[in-house]
């Protein structure tokens, strides 16, 4: 199926009598139909066939140079690398293959594999077996008395996670489905069925007394048929007629007594009789009575019920002389209610009074959105029960008792998405007027809608809702047990780790929160902190600036003499690596993008703007000058008339209008005239001629020229100038601009400072 990547032999050899042995290695890649049905117990049978690709029989015929069995002993010799699997066994056959009108020499190897299921027995057998027998074991569990099927549900998400993480171990293949693939499977549906079978069970077994009468197909079908089917020793209706035969009835004898027998006797004889009567209905109302006992002995509820309201006829703890505070077992009696809310009158809520203390700002996620605190929570709530006069108590007003054996109101906070890793406090303070103290610290991960616009000088509204998980509000009210400054103020004295953040107030509001038909009192808690910025401003804000007052003084670099844009080039560099090292500092949300993310963003594209007006001037200074093409009359007007009224350009003075007005009005001046260069004789006025001098004649040719090139060069300078005009009025308007921004970006900035400041 592939190239042979074994290295290459160059040699054979060979013997006198004309054999030629050619041994080489040989690195086969070939298709095998693999049977994992049986997986990871399986046995592969892959074959090599070696043949002539061209010639028939009739020219080439293949032999076995050895016989199979000495190849198998050789090959399991040489075997170095194993792995996953071993070799069992290796069969040989030569086939004629036959087509069209010849035939080939097939020599055919047929290797045998057998996989080693160890590693597999041990990662998936042997845990799956243990898992499926705590499923089987489950059964044990009474339905009637434990949650059976919360226990099954659990196994089921355990079992489910098992097969994800050991997914990679089993076999993919388009074929068929391992066995074990299909043991897996039918072992997670024996779960749910066997779960579904719990709520079934659980269901009849809690709901039993208002189902209808078992009908009678069914009480034959279940308790006679399937009964005996699995070998149930005696049927429910042959338990009941057992009972009901071992029952013992007495009859009244005072009924069998003939009227003249009752007439006729004595006073004393009846009173004998009854009395003996009464000894009988005495042993039948024993016997019921154990019966009774015996068939509820696991239901003590109608005790329960006799504890609870016990204190309702005696609301107060007994003290004795001698001892400091409530006695024991007046204590006892009401921790053995624990379970019950306490309250004489159950259709009176108990009302929860919650304060806290924020003690530290531990973090602030902005990409989770969520937020780390830790508080001293106190919750005051009051049990009746709980109520002692402190005269015969020796004076005692407060104990302290466990608070894993009063009962508690289950307060939540909604926000909440993490485990509360804090110690726990195991005791309350209790009050001889029965008011409860529970303090206890509670680190605090909640969800927070942070908004980070005005990042660093933002200002977060963070809310915490307590409430009962589960008593509605006809069981549990809560309300603020301080007012909402003084719990500003407790706050920012205790303030410990607070980090970049800092306290600014905490409020709070009472609200009902509505869900179906039934409600639930909450009290909100808004705490609102901001950041101290002062960390971002030294490590963002300034190093940025310092940055951007660079690119800004690079403006007053003569872009016809100095390389602007390798500069530029180098500063906008250096600001990229800037942001990359800062990009840790910056947060990172998906609800926005904090303000001073896109002062860096315009910042950076201000840079890049700059870099390419300066390659725009410098191509202007330098290439249109070269060519001496003449300034665009649009250009002329827009740029050296409007945008330079604009920005206050001032054009300097033309040195070469200013010489040429001064050869005008120069009297020492003398203009050339065409006679001088005509080569007529000059005359005298007698007629005589004079004499001609050809140096000043050449002196004055020469000065013509020279005259002639420098009005020339005058007039490319005065090209070249007004594209530098051009040049340098562009500059000035993109440097008026990125002034402009800057310094709008700057003022923001300060008063987003000054309102953070104000708060």
């Amino acid at each position: 199926m592939d190239e042979n990547r074994a290295p290459e032999t160059y040699y054979v050899y060979v013997t006198s009598t004309g054999e030629v042995i050619d041994g080489r290695p040989f690195h086969v890649i070939s298709s095998c139909k693999l049977d994992i049905y049986t997986f990871p117990f399986d046995f592969q049978n892959c074959s090599y066939t070696f043949n002539s690709y061209k010639h028939s029989r009739d020219d080439v015929q293949l032999f076995f140079f050895q016989p199979v069995e000495q190849i198998f002993k050789q090959s399991l010799e040489a075997m170095t690398t194993k792995g996953e699997w071993e070799l069992i066994d290796m069969l040989a056959e030569k086939p004629v293959q036959l087509f069209l009108d010849g035939g080939w020499d097939n020599l055919i190897i047929h290797i045998v594999l057998r996989r080693r299921a160890t590693l597999y027995v041990v990662n998936l057998l042997i845990p799956s077996s243990f898992l499926l027998s705590l499923d089987l074991f489950s059964f044990l569990l009474p339905p009637q008395s434990v949650d059976r099927a919360s226990f099954k549900m659990t196994l089921i998400l355990g079992y489910t996670v098992f097969l994800l993480l050991m997914n990679d171990l089993l076999p993919v293949t388009g074929n068929n489905l391992p066995l074990i693939n299909v043991f897996f499977s039918l072992c997670l549906a024996l779960m749910v069925a066997s779960l579904l079978e719990t709520v079934l069970i659980t269901n009849i077994l809690c709901g039993s007394r208002d189902f209808p009468p078992l009908p009678k197909w069914l009480r034959i079908l279940v308790l006679k048929y399937l009964a005996q089917f699995a070998c149930m020793k005696k049927s429910c209706e042959e338990n009941c007629e057992a009972n009901r035969s071992e029952s013992t009835f007495y009859k009244n004898t005072m009924i069998d007594i003939p009227k003249k027998e009752q007439v006729s006797a004595s006073p004393g004889r009846v009173w004998e009789q009854c009395l003996e009567e009464m000894k009988k209905m005495s042993k039948d109302l024993l016997a019921i009575r154990h019966q009774v006992e015996e068939h509820f002995s696991n239901d003590n509820s109608t005790d329960e019920w006799i504890m609870f309201v016990l204190p309702c006829l005696v609301n107060m703890l007994q003290c004795e002389d001698g001892q400091s505070g409530p006695t024991y077992e007046s204590l006892q009696q009401v921790i053995d209610k624990k379970s019950f809310r306490p309250s004489v009158n159950l259709s009176t809520p108990t009302i929860t009074n919650i304060s806290f203390t924020l003690y530290a700002i531990l973090g602030v996620n902005e990409k989770a959105q969520i937020l780390t605190t830790f508080l001293w929570l106190r919750l005051y709530w009051f049990h009746e029960f709980l109520i002692w006069d402190p005269e015969p108590c020796d004076g005692i007003t407060k104990i302290s008792l466990p608070v894993k054996d009063l009962w508690t109101p289950d307060i939540i906070v909604y926000e909440f998405v993490d485990d509360d890793v804090s110690q726990a406090c195991p005791y309350v303070y209790v009050n001889h007027t029965g008011h409860i103290r529970y303090d206890r610290m509670l680190r605090l991960v909640s969800a927070c809608n942070l908004q980070i616009f005005s990042f660093p000088f933002d200002i977060q509204n963070c809310s915490f809702t307590f409430g009962s998980y589960m008593h509605t509000i006809k069981d549990v009210r809560v309300s603020p047990a301080l007012a909402f400054k003084e719990m500003t103020d407790n706050s920012k004295r205790y303030l410990q780790a607070s980090g970049e953040w800092e306290l600014v107030v905490i409020l709070g509001d009472a609200d009902i929160l509505k869900f179906g038909i039934d409600e639930w009192d909450i009290i909100t808690f808004w705490v609102v902190i901001k950041r101290r910025p002062i960390l971002y401003v030294v490590n963002l804000i300034i190093p940025s600036s310092f940055l951007m007052i660079i690119d800004i003084l690079s403006f007053y670099l003569p872009p016809h003499s100095v390389d602007r844009s390798s500069f530029k080039m180098t500063l906008i560099l250096g600001y990229t690596v800037f942001l990359l090292i800062m990009n840790d500092l910056l947060p990172s949300t998906a609800n926005g993008t904090p303000l001073i993310g896109i002062y860096f963003s315009v910042c950076l594209a201000l840079m890049v703007i700059s870099l390419l007006e300066t390659v725009l001037i410098t191509c202007v200074l330098h290439h249109n000058s070269m060519k001496y093409r003449e300034v665009p009359h649009w250009v002329q007007v827009l740029v050296m008339r409007f945008i330079a009224r604009i920005i206050c350009y001032s054009f300097p003075e033309d040195p070469l209008a200013k010489l040429e007005v001064k050869q005008e009005t120069d009297p020492w001046v003398v203009q050339p005239s065409e006679s001088t260069s005509s080569q007529q004789t000059p005359t005298n006025v007698s007629g005589t001629m004079t004499l001609d001098v050809p140096e000043l004649r050449q002196i004055s040719q020469d000065l013509r020229e020279m005259n002639s090139y420098l009005t020339i060069l005058r007039k490319e300078d005065h090209l070249q100038n007004q594209w530098c005009h051009v040049g340098y009025i562009l500059d000035f308007l993109l440097f008026r601009i990125y002034l402009l921004i800057i310094t709008g970006y700057a003022l923001v900035i300060i008063c987003m400072w000054c309102i953070w400041m104000d708060q």
